[in-house]
């Protein structure tokens, strides 16, 4: 995807060569604009060097110059987006070649405001804010935060990673779960040995949150129960746990208060009682298992006809068919993600979607978001 990067003259700019490092690992190209003011945070020979695009700072009022540049775009981002922009935007102000592209522009566009928490709240700007997005402009942000001054307050711009997400959302086609309440577990839980061991098993989660992000973009109300703090987001409630037993709990209270489940979780097995001291070479090398809950099946037996269950199965590529339909059937639940230990932690997945009617979707080495839009896809049926 081709990506129109607006940049303005906001502290933020700073973060900006890093934004354009993800969206170039993730494939995308990038043509750069900066206001004037936007080189006093951020050199030109750096945004173009990292976009390895020259920027495109031509005369606004060379109409084939931005009119031919903004035709070749698929995406209009503009970050930081600052109160002068936005009020430019608003207005139909085209005095500089950011402003001038950007009303030339009439694909999908993105602004990540970012400003003084006092300048955010004044009743102008939000009149301008409130125009754009009555126009359909998108919008990320500004979020709650500390500020260049040292205040602290709304009006911090979106940090990198997230704008890419929601870059890549809008290109792969937002799912509209406006409305909807989806509860998902992320991470490999943990159960404790001693006060320094745990029985734990290579999830990282990123799966689980990655399908947080999206829907939570896409207009959903988003509470993620992970077993990484690293997970936490402005955008959807996050509840840390560690065990399996903390999971369960968690999951629990907060499933009647939600009409979907993504149960990305890798849940431990089995669960022991700890030892209050830690264990020596020389102490007992046998563990007292037992079997923890099965969280999905559990929760499925109180589930409403309305509510919607996606659950996960790993096994070996041999028979994986059959062990997701074994317990799709068993556990009671809508929908389940197949796929193999090759998985873990990979930057592709593969995988396939299973519902009582069989197979509806197969993904081979996609990467994360991909896989992410994918499962949200199942609840938009």
């Amino acid at each position: 995807m081709h990506i129109i990067l607006g940049i303005s003259g906001g502290i933020s700019a700073y973060k900006i060569p890093e934004l354009i490092r993800i969206l170039k690992r993730d494939g995308h190209t990038v043509s750069a604009i900066m206001t004037e003011h936007a080189h006093e945070f951020v050199t030109e020979t750096t945004i173009a060097t990292v976009s390895e695009s020259p920027i495109n700072n031509s005369d606004p009022y060379n109409t084939a110059s931005h009119i031919n540049h903004e035709r070749q775009g698929d995406i209009f981002v503009v970050a930081p987006a600052t109160a002068n922009q936005i009020a430019k935007y608003y207005a139909g102000i085209a005095d500089d070649a950011l402003s001038t592209a950007f009303l030339t522009f009439t694909g999908p566009k993105l602004i990540c405001p970012a400003m003084h928490t006092q300048m955010w709240e004044n009743p102008i700007t939000q009149r301008n804010i409130a125009g754009l997005d009555a126009l359909g402009v998108k919008r990320l942000g500004p979020f709650d935060g500390e500020l260049a001054c040292g205040d602290s307050g709304q009006g911090r711009m979106a940090e990198p990673a997230l704008i890419a997400s929601a870059i890549t959302n809008i290109a792969l086609g937002e799912q509209q779960l406006s409305g909807r309440h989806i509860l998902i577990s992320a991470g490999g839980t943990s159960e404790r040995i001693d006060p320094v061991r745990t029985l734990t098993n290579r999830a990282t989660g990123t799966l689980g949150a990655t399908c947080a992000t999206l829907a939570a973009l896409s207009g959903a109300n988003v509470h993620l129960v992970t077993t990484d703090p690293g997970h936490q987001s402005p955008i959807y409630r996050t509840t840390v746990v560690e065990s399996a037993s903390e999971l369960a709990n968690a999951l629990q209270r907060a499933w009647p208060e939600n009409d979907s489940l993504i149960m990305s979780a890798a849940v431990s097995d089995f669960t022991l009682e700890a030892g209050e001291t830690k264990r020596r070479r020389s102490d007992a090398l046998a563990l007292e298992l037992t079997p923890t809950q099965d969280i999905v099946a559990e929760l499925a037996t109180h589930k409403t006809p309305e509510q919607v269950i996606i659950g996960f199965c790993l096994g070996d590529a041999d028979g994986l068919e059959e062990l997701a339909i074994s317990k799709l059937k068993t556990k009671k639940i809508d929908y389940i993600v197949a796929n193999t230990k090759e998985n873990i932690g990979a930057q592709a997945r593969t995988f396939s979607i299973y519902n009582k009617s069989g197979k509806i979707s197969e993904k081979l080495n996609v990467s994360v978001t991909e896989s992410a839009h994918a499962i949200l896809n199942c609840l938009r049926h």
